[in-house]
């Protein structure tokens, strides 16, 4: 796949991102309970990635224009970083209940 870049810097990132994309997906094959399953597994692996990178604009965007519907346009935008703040704290709670491999 060939992407246009346009500076050095460009480069360079997208260089560090393939990078870092590549040994998160080694570190998940090495995570997998079996490799008979692996296509399955790492396709929900992937999809819990993907689907908030889609859904989360969507959101955010929603939480702005409600804000600027009620002429508070400063307070969507806190209301989106606030929950920007909390799904963290909430997704490191949901992973205490992720029963480890024995």
């Amino acid at each position: 796949m060939k992407i246009a870049v346009h500076s050095v810097s460009q480069e360079l990132t997208l260089n560090i991102l393939w990078f870092c994309l590549s040994v998160d997906w080694a570190l998940s094959i090495d995570a997998l309970p079996s490799l008979e399953n692996a296509g399955k597994d790492l396709g929900l692996w992937d999809a819990s990635v993907t689907l908030p990178a889609i859904i989360a604009p969507l959101v955010g965007s929603l939480i702005i224009n409600v804000g600027a519907h009620f002429g508070q346009l400063e307070l969507g935008y806190r209301m989106v970083f606030t929950a920007a703040a909390i799904f963290p704290g909430v997704a490191a709670i949901c992973v205490l209940f992720v029963r480890e491999k024995r």
